[in-house]
């Protein structure tokens, strides 16, 4: 990679040198201006190269929000299946993961950082499928179950989305990448908080992204009413109130 570097930096340096310049290069030898620029413009193409560990599109805050989600138990027959749902606000690439949890919380210490429970981490990781994701696209991912994978889903115009007639899952839609779980527990996210992020790759959590998060007053009850009438986000809904 760094011999590969080194010949690419130093081909588009040749191109650019005067004519002296080029003469001091074929005696053996560049001049100290152009030394310095040539390991100079070599430093940057290794930092950039060593810079970029996120698959896809490298996301930031606003490029992403979570538009609906429940809480379910699959062991419960009155309950919803899991889900949740968010919007893709800017083109994205395949291979863009996004990431979901209640198991971070935001610290001050050393300035403010995002410190994640590992121990105890439970949480959601989406991948984006071949040909990427355009703007505008809402992702569900459907059936959420604890250490599963399993497919995410959009609707089309020839393909709508749409409850089971039990009331209890999504059905329809387009495939749409796929979701995979870590963690006891996922399928009971609402708490005080999800955090939306994107994952270092390789990992589920290191060094993560910021790109949203919802209080309590925007997932669930939390032991206490909502106070933002219309905005409930998240919540843990029986089969009769199951209304995405």
């Amino acid at each position: 990679m760094l011999l590969r570097v080194i010949l690419t930096r130093g081909t588009k340096l040749q191109d650019s040198m005067s004519d002296t310049n080029m003469s001091a290069m074929r005696r053996g030898f560049l001049s100290p201006t152009s030394f310095l620029l040539s390991f100079f413009l070599m430093f940057c193409g290794i930092a950039t190269i060593e810079a970029q560990t996120y698959s896809g599109t490298t996301l930031s805050p606003g490029d992403v929000w979570m538009t609906f989600g429940n809480s379910g138990e699959a062991q419960d027959q009155d309950v919803a299946e899991s889900h949740m749902a968010f919007v893709i606000l800017r083109d994205i690439e395949a291979g863009t993961r996004i990431g979901f949890t209640s198991s971070a919380r935001w610290t001050s210490n050393s300035g403010g950082s995002w410190s994640v429970e590992v121990e105890n981490f439970k949480g959601l990781v989406w991948t984006a499928p071949e040909g990427g994701v355009s703007e505008g696209t809402e992702i569900v991912l459907c059936d959420i179950k604890d250490g599963e994978s399993g497919p995410a889903g959009r609707e089309t115009d020839d393909a709508a989305l749409y409850r089971s007639a039990d009331n209890r899952s999504i059905m329809g839609g387009e495939m749409c990448g796929a979701w995979e779980s870590t963690g006891d527990n996922v399928t009971d996210m609402k708490g005080s908080h999800i955090w939306a992020y994107q994952p270092e790759d390789g990992s589920l959590i290191e060094n993560p992204r910021h790109l949203m998060c919802i209080g309590s007053d925007l997932n669930g009850t939390n032991g206490q009413p909502n106070t933002a009438s219309g905005t409930l986000i998240y919540d843990a809904a029986g089969v009769d109130g199951f209304s995405p």
